[in-house]
């Protein structure tokens, strides 16, 4: 089924994951990996709470995806206009 929302690709056609500047809550990572693998963002977001409280490995996944993946190069979120 196709997405509403709009495919982010480079000009080879590869998509990229951008961190989201809309709808975010801290860092935007939740709501730009949502976006990514087109899944609703409350999923990333009890996935990333349930790896920090099993052990903390979502702490530190949050914190690389927020050091290593660039904010949206528009400074919107992938669905704008």
């Amino acid at each position: 089924m196709p997405s509403a929302v709009p495919d982010r690709r480079t000009p080879g056609g590869t998509r990229r994951l951008y961190r989201s500047t809309e709808g975010r809550i801290v860092g935007g990572v939740a709501q730009g990996l949502a976006r990514h693998l087109g899944v609703e963002p409350w999923v990333v977001r009890l996935a990333f709470v349930l790896l920090a409280i099993s052990g903390g490995a979502g702490v530190a996944a949050y914190a690389a995806f927020w050091a290593l993946v660039p904010m949206s190069p528009d400074g919107r979120g992938p669905d704008s206009p």
